[in-house]
């Protein structure tokens, strides 16, 4: 399934001409992100009209946090891992890269988290559709500040454990979800 997005894009990619517009492509990470439990994530976009945009985005977090560091052997664990990929459109009212924005995007992710809120842990895969819409201030003319929120929906096959680390299985199997999927305070260079 990954490899079916990353090929899409980067095929949708090499097909859009370079020369659309003067400040074509842009990439943003999300600070949001980052505060999650330090997810590394980058999303590029590029301009295909006045009012659109192409976007492909990856998220990832391979990191576990121990609450009592001084003896791993009977810490606590909680993690957010997850590889997250996702191609989609963004539609501006104005001009791209500009004032308000609505987009969409189909989105996988493997994930793994747990111990956060509840003992508890679950890992799995996930795909669906994504929804988002929000604000780009233009700081001068390469630097713009996004503001966003999104939602998304899907299935999900994953299983369930008792916590983090200790593999006993409370449920398995599959089934349909909406979620909040992001809060979005980006910062985007346009080039």
């Amino acid at each position: 399934m990954k490899k079916l997005f990353a090929t899409i894009l980067c095929a949708v990619l090499l097909i859009l001409p370079s020369d659309v517009f003067a400040q074509d492509w842009s990439l943003s990470v999300n600070v949001a992100d980052l505060a999650d439990l330090a997810t590394v994530n980058a999303d590029v976009g590029i301009a295909v009209d006045r009012h659109w945009t192409l976007n492909g985005g990856v998220k990832y977090n391979p990191w576990t946090f121990h609450r009592n560091e001084s003896n791993r052997q009977i810490a606590e664990q909680y993690q957010n891992r997850k590889l997250n990929i996702s191609a989609g459109a963004r539609w501006w009212p104005w001009n791209v890269y500009s004032g308000w924005w609505a987009g969409s995007r189909v989105q996988y992710q493997a994930y793994n988290r747990g111990g956060l809120r509840k003992r508890s842990a679950e890992e799995g895969d996930a795909f669906g559709l994504a929804f988002s819409g929000g604000y780009s201030i233009m700081l001068n003319k390469h630097i713009n500040l996004d503001f966003g929120l999104g939602i998304w929906g899907g299935y999900t096959l994953y299983t369930r454990y008792s916590c983090p680390k200790c593999g006993e299985i409370l449920d398995k199997g599959g089934k349909w979800f909406v979620l909040p999927n992001e809060v979005i305070v980006s910062f985007s260079f346009i080039f």
